[in-house]
């Protein structure tokens, strides 16, 4: 509950946020009904925890800006990695688990270096302005 209370709370982590948290602090009534005071949008989905937004990596496969948002998504990735083919269990033990199971070491007799393609990460929605010096690859 606390993280979906603070997601769009500017705190007083710098100058901007501090000044940012004072102005919607401080009770401001305009004198004309009508108008209103625009806060930029704060979204920190980061701080529920749930993994739906933060940091992304890999190549970019493309940018694309419609509007004020930006869709940018990543290439696919080849990654070189070591498999073990055969290998056997010694009487070295590991650990035990909570329930009592003996858990022993394994070692990997046989492996290969195999090349493999990584899924990318997923496209994310940026603000058009963020995306200013970025390019594919």
């Amino acid at each position: 509950m606390i993280g979906y209370a603070i997601v769009r709370w500017p705190g007083f982590r710098g100058p901007r946020t501090s000044t940012q948290t004072a102005i919607l602090t401080a009770g401001l009534k305009l004198d004309d009904r009508n108008a209103t005071i625009d806060y930029p949008d704060l979204g920190r989905e980061w701080i529920r925890g749930d993994g739906n937004s933060g940091s992304k990596h890999g190549a970019i496969a493309s940018i694309k800006v419609e509007g004020e948002t930006a869709t940018i998504t990543f290439a696919k990735n080849k990654i070189t990695q070591n498999r073990c083919t055969k290998g056997h269990y010694t009487n070295r033990i590991s650990q035990i688990m909570s329930d009592g199971t003996v858990v022993y070491y394994y070692v990997c007799d046989t492996e290969i270096t195999e090349t493999v393609e990584v899924a990318p990460s997923p496209p994310v929605k940026v603000g058009a302005r963020y995306v200013f010096g970025l390019k594919p690859g």
